[in-house]
């Protein structure tokens, strides 16, 4: 999870045990980039005080999305996966419409801003971008850009404190080898009307790489037929009003996951745990070899390794 050593949840005691019940998400869960503070606790105080404030605050005047879009370029400028996993899926989540989520995050990983962006928007991504690359003199001029295309003084301070907690933040994961495993990914403080609320949650918090689903699948009692739509290229089952669909990619021998969705009406009922399990009974029977590139995929074999043996030989689910 790091390069040096943390405190995890059931080791704690002290002064770290309460800043982690004020953090935690469910099952007490704590995000390694928290929990790399374990070993100086006032700083872990200072970092959530400063995630809380330039980002999950109700005086903020930008709208979230974009101060998350901000967050997201920041950290691809940075070439900082975690953090570019978890506030991706965040951004999706806020954005709740796949195809706008794809768009901009595409538009952002290809650095292509203006093919998604209207003026001002793009002109405060600048701004980010010549605050993160070191290679870019600031002058005021910049400043008055942004008021040209009509941030108020405040909001740009809005985008310079996100624009620097990201750096910050990027830094301290990646100088300290901070990975996802045993995150979930998305979660985060919701209640922005109050400062003093850091427990992290999120119904669509199980998300990356264009993977949304429910976090805690049930069984269902209801049986589904799973639909091989190769016209379209993914499984799905064909409900009254709603398609939950795992969409594929594939060869001659081999098929690769490449994003699941289910809809929000029917999350938390299983429905997706129970579309992967037809689909890899299909995949079996077809003899294809598996490649999981979607997370929520990748996380149902991890908690069912009996299907460990359709995945391509190399490929860890740890």
């Amino acid at each position: 999870m790091s390069w040096i050593h943390t405190i995890n949840y059931d080791e704690a005691d002290g002064p770290l045990k309460k800043i982690y019940d004020r953090i935690k998400g469910p099952n007490g869960t704590i995000d390694n980039v928290l929990s790399i503070h374990s070993l100086r606790p006032h700083t872990l105080t200072g970092h959530m005080a400063l995630y809380k404030s330039v980002l999950h605050n109700t005086h903020n005047s930008l709208p979230k999305w974009y101060l998350e879009t901000l967050g997201v370029y920041v950290s691809l400028l940075n070439r900082c996966s975690y953090c570019l996993d978890h506030h991706s899926a965040g951004l999706r989540r806020l954005l709740n419409d796949q195809r706008k989520a794809n768009a901009l995050l595409a538009a952002l990983e290809s650095d292509a801003l203006d093919t998604y962006f209207e003026p001002k928007y793009l002109e405060g991504l600048l701004y980010a971008k010549k605050l993160t690359l070191p290679t870019t003199e600031m002058t005021k001029s910049v400043i008055e850009a942004l008021r040209e295309v009509g941030f108020s003084d405040g909001e740009i301070l809005e985008i310079n404190q996100v624009t620097s907690y990201f750096n910050y933040v990027n830094r301290t994961v990646v100088g300290l080898g901070v990975t996802t495993k045993g995150d979930v990914l998305g979660l985060s403080p919701n209640k922005s009307d109050d400062p003093n609320d850091w427990g992290h949650s999120s119904r669509l918090s199980f998300q990356s790489n264009f993977c949304i689903l429910e976090k805690y699948p049930q069984q269902h009692p209801m049986s589904f037929t799973l639909i091989d739509n190769v016209a379209q290229k993914r499984y799905e089952f064909q409900l009254p009003e709603h398609t939950p669909c795992i969409e594929y990619i594939k060869t001659k021998d081999k098929i690769y996951l490449t994003h699941t969705e289910v809809p929000v009406a029917l999350e938390g009922q299983g429905i997706g745990s129970e579309l992967v399990k037809q689909a890899l009974e299909h995949i079996k029977e077809k003899e294809l070899t598996l490649i999981p590139l979607c997370p929520f995929v990748a996380h149902y074999l991890k908690e069912h390794p009996q299907w460990k043996e359709l995945v391509l030989k190399g490929i860890n689910i740890a």
